[in-house]
């Protein structure tokens, strides 16, 4: 990169500078009005894996793609294992004189993909830490905030988990790496997830615990079973930090972690999950030819996702098998239910987007229209008698069922700006607002009229 003299930098090159240095090694896409933007490597880079003209200005090379198709380029550089960092213009134009202020708000990578995510499928970045001869994983799924943990002492329990859930990323610290490295490069072979390597002292286990207990506002971890298991601690909180420190992304939507015991699952080897073709097929030919996709009858993208880790993680206790074989009877025997559950979108991940304040307003209609559900089965799901259904109850969201119909457009657009969203009645003043906009030639004549009355002049 050709870094000249601070003073020679234009204002807007200096903003890039500013945030190519917070990017680090991610490809950086620099917001420029209707543009993102890229400039020396990262233009040719850019240029390279997505197809778009490499061009020159003033000597420096730079590239770019539409702002409103943004997405599907991010998601095409993820997928060839780069990480891509968004620097944003955080100021409205309008608003301010000289430049705009450009910030980094977020930076993407292979675990953290939220967009064109397959429905039956989790995105999971996992982490992985050695403490006191016990190997530590977490899985955080950040499009619908599942998190969970556990511990074991065999490195082939460990491998196995991996090929079994599948992440897109691994974070691991440089030292554990070098003791892995020859087991886990052999996995990514059949896995290919990205290996993401950090410092050491990011595996700290006072500070795993404190980014913790500080995120789930608790004492301690007691409550979530956790209570011993450090190197647990370590990988869930250093996984944490390094989503929302370093790739600058929310993780208030993570209510919970889940301790797992791989003792109370039949363990199956990468070998026998090959052969049984459980998820994939042994010989190619796509997800069809496999025993997941002859078996997946559900209606919901939560259901094909929790028939999967089932599938995966088979129980070993008989008498939690037995209660699943009732429930699935039972639920057989209501046919309504199926029916009903046919509308129902990705309420998890519709929920992650509202809680992250990433949703659109066509999220929100889905979600109404999801919820709305729940009133039509609530008869049938409180009826519902066998063990494992003993625990289950659906809120009541009568109320943001009607927060969002009496606000929201029943037709408004994917982004804001490109039509109504919020229903006329609701707010006086947008509802002047819109008048105003619409019939502004006509007000101003009814306003010069009165004018005109008041003051009594003819012409």
């Amino acid at each position: 990169m050709n870094l000249k003299a601070e003073e020679k930098r234009s204002p807007m090159m200096a903003q890039w500078y500013a945030c190519k240095e917070k990017a680090k090694d991610a490809l950086l896409l620099f917001r420029l009005g209707d543009f993102y933007e890229a400039f020396y490597e990262d233009a040719a880079l850019l240029s390279r894996t997505v197809d778009v003209t490499l061009t020159q200005r003033q000597g420096v090379p730079m590239s770019g793609v539409p702002a409103h198709a943004a997405e599907g380029y991010i998601e095409k550089l993820v997928s060839e294992g780069y990480l891509v960092a968004i620097a944003e213009q955080i100021e409205d134009p309008k608003m301010v004189k000289g430049i705009v202020k450009r910030e980094v708000v977020r930076i993407v990578s292979p675990g953290t993909l939220l967009s064109s995510l397959p429905d039956k499928d989790n995105n999971f970045f996992a982490s992985l830490a050695i403490f006191n001869k016990l190997y530590a994983l977490a899985f955080l799924d950040l499009s619908t905030g599942e998190l969970r943990v556990m511990e074991v002492s065999d490195l082939k329990e460990i491998k196995d988990e991996l090929f079994r859930s599948s992440p897109s990323e691994l974070l691991i610290s440089e030292k554990d790496y070098q003791t892995l490295k020859a087991p886990l490069s052999e996995l990514q072979k059949s896995c290919h997830f990205r290996i993401t390597e950090r410092k050491n002292w990011e595996f700290n286990p006072q500070a795993a615990h404190g980014k913790l207990t500080a995120h789930f506002q608790t004492h301690n971890l007691d409550g979530f079973g956790l209570q011993g298991m450090v190197g647990a601690v370590i990988a869930a909180g250093a996984l944490l930090s390094y989503i929302g420190d370093e790739l600058h992304l929310s993780t208030s939507h993570i209510r919970s972690i889940t301790r797992e015991e791989l003792s109370t699952y039949l363990s199956i080897d990468q070998a026998t999950e090959r052969n049984l073709e459980l998820t994939r097929p042994l010989h190619g030919g796509g997800k069809q030819f496999t025993l997941l996709k002859l078996l997946d009858h559900t209606s919901t993208p939560m259901g094909a996702r929790l028939l999967k880790s089932w599938l995966t993680h088979p129980l070993l206790s008989v008498e939690e098998i037995q209660k699943r074989q009732e429930g699935v009877e039972e639920l057989l025997s209501k046919k309504e239910l199926g029916a009903h559950l046919k509308p129902v979108r990705d309420v998890e991940r519709l929920m992650m987007r509202v809680m992250s304040k990433t949703a659109n307003p066509r999220d929100l209609i889905a979600l109404k229209e999801s919820l709305r559900v729940g009133e039509k089965i609530q008869p049938v799901v409180l009826g519902l008698n066998r063990p494992i259904f003993q625990t289950l109850s659906l809120p009541d969201c009568q109320k943001i069922v009607k927060l969002i119909s009496s606000g929201l457009t029943d037709e408004p657009p994917v982004k804001l700006g490109e039509g109504r969203v919020i229903r006329e009645g609701l707010h006086k003043e947008l509802d002047e607002l819109r008048e105003l906009k619409q019939n502004g030639q006509s007000w101003i004549a009814k306003y010069q009229a009165e004018l005109k009355e008041q003051g009594r002049i003819k012409n």
